[in-house]
């Protein structure tokens, strides 16, 4: 019997394949599409959805002077009359396309960066990114913040490879930051202002102010929108720049927390912060129920070391709840201080845990003071529930005609008279 039509397209289809097995491999590759060949000049980094800053060859160090901002197409940003080495420009033109940034800098051990003569600010961070590769971005004596950060969901903000930021006002006012997170601008689809679901990673920030002293190097601004669950890490947090005297009251500052946005469920990790002439690590700034201290709460923060710098300096200050804090070292080396942790009236179910090291001067104050309630301090190894016993003013200091048995407070322990 004759083979029937699907067998006979079975054979069909076989020897089409054949065929084209067969054809020479030349002309296989003739019929793809070509990639898209690179721009001379444009460097390798450059990425569709990305605009690429670098230096010129010798590059000053000059805000007015800009670098190269390459488009994804190879063609520069204009950066006329620029004021940041091009950086606004770039992330002006960065926002309004949907596009990310990587700032390069050369590389090895030369030094390059940005300088500016008026803040940065970057816009909205939707699904973008901003990355720092190897570069120090220095603000000139200003009056504003040197960075400013507007709202962010499922953002980034990176300084990589030794990136740094610094900030060198001539006089402190309660604007002056090296970075301001200040979530104001309602997003789309969300339809809310927030920092959230976010990747901030600060690399290395200074401070130093010719006169006065500065709000916070870093500092968080909940007053328009929650900065909430994002993963927040830096290496060095500095309230005082290349000095040795604190010219910030706080290197890290969370405050602005209303009835219906705080600092809320974040992990915070930075390996030293120092410097600083009030608290150096402060979440909130008041235990009355009007500054909603309860809006600092839930967030999981640890700190390699923290260096106070004046006489009533403290090294971790809390006035939310639940938080969970760990401090490898509260070291006096670097100047007078007064308390290691300080937990205000407002705050409960805290859990601290830290070691402390006097290196030369003591706390004056004493190791921590515990005025909220439900809180749990561990202070090298020693845990007390609900904290320093300097609060308990009923207390008696020594066991001069007390009775055997007394409970009494030998500074800050709880002890029994013999």
């Amino acid at each position: 019997m004759g083979a029937g039509p699907r067998a006979r397209r079975s054979v069909l289809i076989a020897a089409t394949l054949l065929a084209l097995s067969g054809a020479p491999a030349a002309a296989q590759r003739a019929e793809q599409p070509a990639p898209p060949q690179a721009k001379a000049g444009v460097p390798a980094t450059a990425a569709i959805g990305r605009i690429t800053l670098s230096p010129a060859p010798d590059q000053p160090f000059s805000p007015t002077v800009p670098w190269l901002a390459h488009r994804p197409d190879g063609t520069l940003v204009d950066c006329a009359g620029t004021q940041t080495s091009c950086f606004q420009e770039a992330e002006n033109e960065a926002f309004a396309k949907g596009w990310s940034i990587d700032v390069y800098g050369p590389g090895g051990a030369v030094v390059s960066g940005i300088n500016a003569s008026r803040g940065i600010k970057l816009h909205p961070l939707r699904q973008r990114y901003i990355a720092l590769h190897g570069i120090l971005i220095s603000c000139e004596p200003i009056d504003e913040p040197c960075l400013t950060v507007d709202s962010m969901v499922e953002g980034a903000l990176i300084l990589n490879d030794g990136a740094q930021i610094t900030s060198t006002p001539k006089t402190a006012s309660e604007h002056t930051f090296t970075i301001l997170f200040q979530p104001r601008t309602k997003l789309d689809p969300e339809g809310f202002s927030a920092i959230a679901s976010s990747r901030i990673d600060l690399g290395s920030l200074s401070h130093s102010v010719a006169s006065g002293r500065s709000p916070a190097t870093v500092g968080f601004d909940a007053s328009y929108g929650n900065i909430i669950s994002n993963i927040i890490t830096a290496i060095e947090i500095n309230g005082a720049g290349p000095g040795v005297s604190a010219t910030a009251h706080h290197a890290f500052l969370a405050f602005g927390a209303t009835p219906e946005f705080g600092f809320l469920r974040n992990i915070v990790t930075v390996a030293v912060a120092h410097l600083a002439d009030e608290a150096v690590v402060q979440l909130g700034t008041s235990a009355d129920a009007s500054a909603f201290p309860g809006n600092y709460r839930q967030n999981i923060i640890t700190i390699g070391q923290i260096a106070p710098n004046g006489p009533e300096a403290i090294a971790y200050r809390d006035f939310g709840r639940q938080n969970i804090v760990t401090i490898g070292d509260i070291d006096t080396e670097q100047g007078l201080a007064k308390f290691g942790v300080m937990l205000e009236a407002s705050t409960t179910g805290e859990q601290v845990t830290v070691n402390i090291s006097r290196s030369s001067t003591r706390l004056s104050g004493g190791d921590f003071q515990d005025y909220g309630r439900d809180n749990t301090v561990t202070i090298d190894g020693k845990s007390f529930r609900n904290g320093n016993l300097t609060v308990l003013r009923n207390l008696p200091t020594s066991c001069a005609g007390q009775p055997r048995g007394t409970v009494w407070n030998n500074k800050g322990a709880l002890a029994l008279c013999p």
